[in-house]
């Protein structure tokens, strides 16, 4: 199942066509030089030259980034120049218009700059939340993320294949409504843990015998820890929930159980030792054997039970085991 994001993708201007950004930007100029010459009739040929030109030029460098946005600024420059300022016949350009030219440059590598920098926040963001997603997504545990509120924000392949809810369906639903657990053994509901550490603002975790029931009415026990997201200054803004199938652990134990249940009650004497011959287990048939306790002999040389001329035997059968070979 594909991975969803918390967040969509971000795309910066750069990733555009160069020649989509760039056409962009000189389009920009022509619209602002149109429509300040569209006014001409009513305020004159060289009142407010720069009207149009501070939108279009943010325009261009939303669109097109930060260079489309230069270009704009010294086409914009041409254009004013051609067509909105008094030409004077001495120096090309009068001193009033050449203050309110450098004006309108400063200005509009203000805007210019203030949009890259916006752009790369924003890149920057989108970046860190799509790492997040991506690294919520690997997890091999289930994970559900919840608003301040309670609701589904996101569920990671693991979660949507244990709920059976994909998460664009749970998006904006109740955690409870998703994430729906009970007790195995009273059938009673169990109450959801992510309203839990919302209320509490720490981390908490399920009781033993829970189960999840998914959205098919699949029943999957489950262990899982819930915690609080917290924003800079300790401001509650979420929670997640992380949860697994619990249902091979439980066969293990299970398992083990079983076993050390047969091992106590065998008739034969059953003991067991690590590789440096300390005795680690010991059942009621070793006990009226040998005469000891598994409180007195736990934790004890196993060569304690044998006799002084085969103890060399055993340090050689400890020896070939710990190499790796057959006693």
């Amino acid at each position: 199942m594909p991975a969803t994001s918390l967040t969509p993708s971000y795309k910066h201007p750069d990733g555009r066509p160069i020649w989509l950004r760039y056409g962009v930007a000189v389009l920009c100029v022509i619209l602002a030089t149109l429509a300040r010459a569209a006014l001409t009739p009513t305020i004159g040929p060289t009142a407010l030259p720069f009207i149009f030109f501070f939108p279009l030029i943010a325009l261009a460098t939303w669109y097109g980034g930060f260079a489309p946005g230069l270009v704009a600024t010294l086409l914009a420059c041409v254009a004013t120049i051609w067509f909105f300022f008094e030409p004077d016949p001495g120096f090309g350009i009068r001193l009033p218009d050449r203050w309110a030219l450098a004006a309108f440059v400063t200005a509009a590598l203000v805007i210019v700059g203030a949009i890259e920098m916006m752009h790369r926040a924003k890149g920057d963001l989108i970046q860190s939340h799509d790492q997040l997603s991506t690294t919520l997504a690997s997890i091999g545990d289930g994970v559900i993320v919840a608003d301040a509120q309670g609701r589904v924000l996101f569920l990671n392949p693991v979660a949507e294949r244990l709920t059976r809810w994909s998460s664009s369906e749970a998006r904006g639903q109740p955690v409870a409504a998703v994430f729906r657990i009970i007790n195995e053994d009273t059938r009673h509901p169990v109450d959801d843990p992510i309203q839990k550490v919302l209320r509490l603002g720490t981390t908490v975790g399920l009781a033993n015998h829970t189960l999840l029931v998914a959205k098919d009415g699949t029943e999957i026990p489950v262990e899982d820890s819930g915690a609080p997201i917290l924003r800079p200054g300790g401001i509650l803004f979420g929670a997640i929930l992380v949860f697994r199938d619990s249902s091979e652990q439980r066969k293990s134990a299970g398992a083990r159980a079983r076993l050390a249940v047969i091992v106590e009650n065998s008739e034969d004497v059953i003991l067991s030792k690590n590789l440096d011959g300390t005795i680690l287990t010991w059942n009621a048939a070793a006990e009226r054997m040998f005469g000891y306790r598994a409180e007195e002999i736990v934790g004890k040389p196993v060569t304690t039970l044998i006799p002084p001329e085969l103890q060399q035997e055993e340090a050689e059968i400890l020896g070939r085991l710990r190499r790796g070979l057959s006693s």
